[in-house]
């Protein structure tokens, strides 16, 4: 596992936001490793989370949620509905409308996935250097509260 020290370059001033940006792009590229083993991506298992809850989505919503583009959220969709981990209905109120569903398939790999990730995130929290990162963390998110909002 990479070292979660993101910006320790001697002589030169750490931005947190730079920090965050690149904590975030390692954790996200060890996860990503960790799923692709299983076929999986860190958005296919976002999207499965997302509709873990039975609730159908809406594809706007799937993308807002996900912070995607409609473009990529519909071949993300796609793709998953190929596999048979999703299935989408269309609306009799309004053939334009469709909503996205998990299957019994998606829900049993969803299972799978989030032991992949539950695993991964075990093995961080676990980690001499994690120690560090969450009290930065905790620090700035107790700073930011005391505060109070930006104005």
């Amino acid at each position: 596992m990479d070292t979660l020290t993101p910006s320790a370059r001697p002589g030169v001033d750490s931005f947190v936001l730079e920090d965050l940006i690149l904590l975030q792009r390692r954790l996200s590229r060890q996860v990503s490793t960790a799923l692709a083993e299983d076929g999986a991506t860190v958005d296919a298992w976002r999207l499965l989370r997302l509709l873990a809850d039975g609730v159908p989505r809406q594809m706007g919503e799937i993308a807002r949620s996900l912070c995607m583009p409609d473009a990529s959220a519909t071949r993300l969709v796609g793709g998953l509905a190929e596999r048979s981990l999703l299935y989408r209905r269309q609306s009799e109120q309004d053939r334009r409308r469709i909503s996205v569903n998990l299957s019994r398939l998606g829900g049993s790999r969803l299972e799978r996935w989030d032991a992949i990730v539950q695993a991964h995130q075990d093995a961080l929290l676990t980690s001499p250097a994690w120690s560090s990162v969450q009290t930065g963390l905790h620090r700035l998110l107790t700073d930011e509260a005391a505060e109070g909002p930006a104005s």
